[in-house]
């Protein structure tokens, strides 16, 4: 047997860590078992609330969308009030305040697309507006030209795309994460700050980079291109990997490890209600937690014959081609072995852009749950109990 832990977390993404935060908050022990990254890289950082109607229109107010699901307005704005504290205490900084309205960010097609809650690095308008879009060398995926054509196309705004030039020392391959670690150095900061100082123009316009200036430290070198320039910066998150979601994966990890939450490397195969086993043998005690991920992050895999299976349970959640990719995934998330995530039966994040969302709610369930199970009889502080999950 391994070493006794009260709740062990199969999953080391946006779920899991979150699962790992209300756990320690509480005075918890976690350890978080993964043979993988997680899907913190997938994600530009940003979180969503309920972006899209099922008719494909775009949401300005997701709560009046949801209503009274999963408990009501207070119950949203304590989920999220929650997220924008911890990432304060992680240094992903955003307003104080939770916001009342979803806003716009820029794809890296140039599409506007809504969201909720943001880091203020990230590019976000409350209406589309002018602003000027910063090519860099070698990003395939970030063709400034295309964009601004789109852009302008979509919102009837204009914007100027400006292309930089190669720094000392650039090489061909440079992927966005290449260009994040060169402008965490002085050497590339000196650099980038040179160039679009020369470049652009002295007028108030605000600037639209890649997600590309920094890993540690980006909201130092906004700061320095802001009061530089005089104007706003913010970033356009690209396609994975993504140097947001690397950002907050680390200041995230290192946050919980500082708090005591081990992290062991290895393949579930099976749980039991107070015992998790590894493919090498070993066996963990505690109480298990499923954030494994769907069939993007490798938790579910589909069999020759159609059905979708939780390897680790061995539960059906879905067949193909029946169900919507998207939708499938499982129906009972406070079950003797909680699941959380947004794979939620019935639901389809990627079509309504909640997956931000169902993971706040499943977390919630599942530690409610497991804080009843470890002795307690009421619901843990600052989570709050809803009713069962109706599909809508």
């Amino acid at each position: 047997m391994g070493a006794n832990t009260d709740v062990i977390v199969v999953g080391r993404g946006p779920a899991g860590l979150l699962m790992a935060t209300l756990v320690v908050q509480h005075s918890g022990t976690v350890t978080i078992v993964a043979d993988g990254q997680g899907t913190l890289p997938l994600w530009g950082g940003q979180w969503d609330f309920r972006n899209y109607a099922d008719d494909g229109r775009p949401l300005v107010d997701p709560y009046q969308w949801w209503g009274d699901l999963l408990g009501g307005e207070l119950a949203w704005r304590t989920r999220w009030s929650r997220v924008a504290t911890l990432w304060h205490e992680l240094g992903v900084l955003e307003s104080p305040d939770i916001p009342n309205r979803n806003r716009w960010i820029l794809s890296p097609l140039g599409h506007l697309r809504p969201t909720y809650l943001a880091p203020r690095w990230q590019w976000c308008q409350d209406q589309p507006g002018q602003f000027i879009l910063i090519g860099f060398p070698g990003l395939a995926d970030f063709s400034v030209q295309a964009m601004a054509r789109v852009y302008e196309a979509t919102s009837g705004v204009g914007v100027q795309a400006v292309h930089l030039p190669t720094p000392p020392g650039w090489r061909p391959h440079w992927t966005a994460i290449n260009w994040a670690w060169y402008l965490d150095s002085r050497a590339g900061q000196e650099w980038l700050i040179g160039e679009v100082d020369r470049i652009i123009d002295a007028s108030p316009t605000p600037l639209a980079f890649p997600q590309v200036l920094g890993v540690d430290g980006v909201e130092a070198l906004r700061e320095r291109l802001m009061q530089h320039l005089g104007r706003v910066v913010g970033e356009v998150a690209l396609p994975p990997p993504s140097v947001g979601g690397l950002r907050i994966t680390r200041r995230w990890e290192r946050w919980l490890k500082h708090r005591g939450v081990q992290f062991v490397t290895g393949h579930v195969t099976g749980v039991t209600r107070d015992s998790a086993k590894l493919a090498n043998g070993r066996q963990l005690s505690g109480s298990p937690v499923l954030a494994s991920g769907g069939i993007l992050g490798g938790g579910l895999y589909a069999e020759p014959a159609g059905n979708i299976r939780d390897p680790i349970l061995g539960t059906i959640v879905g067949s193909l081609p029946q169900d919507r990719i998207g939708s499938v995934g499982h129906r009972q998330v406070r079950s003797t072995v909680p699941v959380i995530g947004r794979m939620v039966g019935g639901w389809d994040p990627d079509r309504h852009g909640d997956g931000g969302a169902l993971t706040l709610w499943t977390v919630d369930e599942a530690f409610d749950a497991i804080w009843t199970g470890l002795g307690t009889t009421e619901a843990a502080p600052g989570v709050v109990r809803s009713q069962s999950l109706r599909v809508k």
